[in-house]
C-alpha cells in the first residue's frame, strides 16, 4: 500500500470493493473477475478465464440480482429458493415478471418467507457506491424498491 495507489475497506470481502470502486466510475475503470455474480453489477467487466469483456447495464444487473435471489449460490454458501436453478429462476422472471414481487411470491408458494427472500438477495448481491460509509466502515444493506 505505500508503493501503489490502494484502498482498504474494512468490514468488507474483496468483491464488495471491486464492486464499490467499479460503480463509483463506471465510465473509467473495469473490474477484472471470473466471478459470474460480477453480473449484478451496472459496469465494464473483464472475465480473464473465458476472455470476455461486457459492459453489464443497470437492466442486466439488476434482473440478473433476481435471479441470483431465486437460486442462491451454493459456492458462496448460502440457498436460496428451494428447487430453483437458473432455468427456474428465469422462467419464474419471464413468466411472472422481473420484479421484486415476482421472487417473494414464489418464495411464498415454496412455504419460505419474505425474510428469507430479503436475505438471499442482500448475499446476492455486490456492494455498489454508495452502499458502504467509508467513515464509519458500515454497509447499507441493499431495500427492494417499494
Amino acid at each position: 500500500m505505500n508503493e501503489y495507489p490502494s484502498e482498504m475497506f474494512p468490514n468488507i470481502e474483496a468483491d464488495d470493493a471491486i464492486g464499490i470502486l467499479a460503480t463509483e466510475d463506471p465510465d473509467n475503470r473495469v473490474a477484472v473477475s471470473a466471478d459470474k455474480d460480477f453480473g449484478t453489477l451496472p459496469i465494464t467487466w473483464y472475465n480473464h478465464q473465458k476472455d470476455v469483456l461486457r459492459i453489464v447495464s443497470d437492466a442486466e444487473a439488476n434482473h440478473f440480482h433476481l435471479v441470483q435471489s431465486l437460486m442462491g449460490d451454493s459456492t458462496d454458501g448460502f440457498t436460496g429458493l428451494r428447487g430453483c436453478g437458473p432455468r427456474t429462476a428465469e422462467k419464474l422472471l419471464d413468466k411472472n415478471g422481473a420484479t421484486w414481487g415476482t421472487v417473494v411470491d414464489a418464495y411464498k408458494a415454496k412455504g419460505q418467507t419474505a425474510e428469507d427472500a430479503l436475505l438471499t438477495a442482500r448475499l446476492a448481491r455486490i456492494l455498489r457506491h454508495g452502499d458502504y460509509n467509508k467513515e464509519t466502515n458500515e454497509v447499507k444493506l441493499w431495500q427492494p424498491e417499494s
